[in-house]
C-alpha cells in the first residue's frame, strides 16, 4: 500500500499548524527503513470548525484519508526535495549492506578481517555519535 498521499497530507497539516516542521531520522534508525519523526515547534493556533474536520477524519481513519484539500505546489517542491534526501540516504544505506553481505561471502580471512574491523569503527563511531547527540550518559 502507498503511504506517500497520507505522508505529505500529515507533513502539510504540521506545516499549517506550527511555525517550525522538523523531519527527523534517528541514527539508531535502520538505515534502510521507512522510520522517521515529524516534529512540530510552536503550535500556532488551530479553528475549532478544522480541529473537529480532523478529529472526525482520524475517528474513520484510513490511510488514502484526505485531510488538506489543496496542497500548495510551493510545499510539494519541499517534500519533494526532502523525499529525495532521504532517498539518497537509503540509497547509499543499501549500497553499503550489499557491500556487507557480499564481503561477508568471501573466505578469504585477511579481507574478512579487515572488513570486520571496518565495521566495528562504523557502529563505534555511529554509537559514540548518538551517545554525543543525545547527551546521553
Amino acid at each position: 500500500m502507498d503511504y506517500t498521499n497520507f505522508v505529505i497530507d500529515i507533513l502539510y497539516t504540521y506545516y499549517k499548524y506550527f511555525e517550525k516542521v522538523y523531519i527527523f531520522k534517528p541514527i539508531t534508525s535502520n538505515p534502510v527503513g521507512g522510520e522517521f519523526y515529524i516534529i512540530g515547534k510552536r503550535f500556532k493556533t488551530i479553528e475549532k470548525f478544522w480541529m473537529d474536520d480532523y478529529f472526525d477524519k482520524l475517528k474513520n481513519f484510513k490511510v488514502d484519508i484526505k485531510i488538506n484539500e489543496d496542497i500548495p505546489k510551493k510545499f510539494m517542491n519541499m517534500i519533494y526535495y526532502v523525499f529525495s534526501k532521504l532517498i539518497k540516504y537509503k540509497t547509499k544505506n543499501i549500497i553499503k549492506q550489499n557491500i556487507i553481505i557480499q564481503t561477508d561471502m568471501i573466505k578469504n580471512d585477511k579481507t574478512n578481517k579487515i572488513f570486520n574491523e571496518f565495521i566495528n569503527k562504523y557502529k563505534r563511531n555511529t554509537i559514540e555519535l548518538w551517545l554525543k547527540t543525545t547527551k546521553f550518559k
